[in-house]
């Protein structure tokens, strides 16, 4: 951090500018001190004033100046040893707190999550994610109903986790996995809203990872290509499920596998980014056929639905798969309770079931991990991983390899 002044060529005074360049790129915070000196009293060498002045006047000002520096100084040891990510907007919303007696007007805490949200779709994040988003302002809501008030952020202390996780369990019936998922939101919304000077809450941290491994599905190939050769005699039906299948085939998540360009046909395969992630993906074409004659029959321009009635369609559909009218337990689970459902297998699927259906196919068939997160466009290992649904026939085969 340093000072310099406004107009060094002012034949008057000028104005004392802060400037503090934040981390290693070119962002910086530039802050306007207030304070006031002749630009020939002022040492351009050191950026303070000169040592050679003395009088009430210019030792006021020095003090005033080291304020300013020792108080940054305490911002960015604070900043750091709290984790919080340096911002100009935070570091002017402290510094004028501070020297300009500025208070922050707060507005119900759901006015800034609506803000949050409003903010990402002006950056045009993915719809999935802003849905996301607006279900953890909805628990908010029914939240607020409960607690019969509006929210503060002083609701959010150290015990809050504590409260919520009760609040999930008793109100909103919903699992571990679900609150986990949601908490990742709402650390988001805690660490933003703390980035402008709205509370200290420290521990935001406090959502501890509660996921446990889930029961979904993966269909098998020979659940796939019975599904293929199936006529559903239904218009709407069969156009999901070839949707469906696609899927299947390329790995991709819905908002991807929904939506192919021809313009990225080249070669015999389709190369394009994954609209989440950015990731590029490779998938072949020319040497899947079914795939191909499923992209053809629609000109490569596959039915627009929504996931929630995507998903209603393709279950009406499978249920007249007999292969899928099999129970299969799912598990959700609450801390130490255990939540027992006995479903059919076409009850536990949907979109998503096509891409964990691929994955779980290709890594039984001795794809590597590479191959497939190239296809699916997976960054991490451990996401893929996640995925990967081994069969009891992949076992089967396994141990039969190995002991006979």
């Amino acid at each position: 951090m340093y000072f310099y002044l406004k107009d060094s060529k002012s034949k008057s005074e000028s104005l004392i500018i802060i400037r503090f360049h934040i981390g290693k790129g070119k962002d910086r915070f530039v802050y306007s001190t207030g304070e006031n000196i002749a630009p020939k009293d002022w040492n351009y060498e050191l950026k303070s004033v000169k040592q050679n002045k003395k009088g009430v006047k210019y030792a006021a000002l020095r003090k005033q100046l080291n304020k300013y520096s020792e108080y940054l100084d305490t911002l960015i040891a604070t900043y750091k040893l709290n984790g919080i990510d340096i911002t100009k907007k935070l570091l002017k919303n402290n510094f004028d707190i501070k020297f300009k007696g500025k208070k922050i007007v707060k507005k119900n805490v759901l006015a800034y999550f609506d803000e949050m949200i409003e903010e990402r779709k002006s950056i045009n994040f993915a719809k999935n994610t802003i849905i996301k988003y607006q279900t953890m302002k909805n628990y908010l809501i029914r939240y607020e109903n409960y607690l019969d008030r509006k929210l503060t952020f002083n609701d959010f202390d150290n015990n809050f986790f504590k409260r919520w996780i009760s609040f999930a369990y008793e109100v909103l019936k919903i699992s571990d996995n679900t609150i986990n998922r949601q908490g990742s939101y709402f650390r988001t919304f805690l660490k933003e809203t703390k980035d402008k000077g709205l509370h200290n809450i420290t521990d935001y941290k406090q959502f501890v990872n509660l996921e446990k491994e889930t029961d979904h599905i993966s269909l098998t190939k020979k659940e796939i290509f019975e599904i293929l050769n199936f006529d559903f005699k239904n218009e709407s039906q069969q156009r999901v499920i070839d949707m469906f299948l696609v899927g299947c085939f390329t790995g991709q998540r819905f908002c991807d596998y929904s939506i192919f360009d021809k313009t990225d046909y080249i070669n015999g395969r389709i190369e394009k980014r994954a609209i989440k992630t950015k990731i590029k993906t490779i998938i072949p074409v020319d040497n899947n056929i079914h795939l191909k004659n499923l992209l053809e029959k629609y000109d490569w321009q596959l039915p627009i639905i929504s996931n929630q009635k995507f998903n209603d369609i393709l279950k009406k559909a499978l249920c007249k798969i007999e292969s899928l009218d099999i129970d299969i337990k799912k598990n959700s689970y609450q801390g130490s309770k255990t939540n027992t459902k006995i479903l059919k297998k076409w009850q536990m699927c949907g979109s998503h079931t096509a891409r964990r259906t691929f994955i779980t196919i290709c890594l039984e068939d001795g794809w590597t991990y590479k191959e497939v997160m190239t296809v699916a466009g997976i960054k991490k290992v451990e996401t893929l991983m996640k995925y990967d649904k081994i069969s009891y026939d992949r076992l089967d085969k396994k141990a039969k390899n190995t002991w006979c």
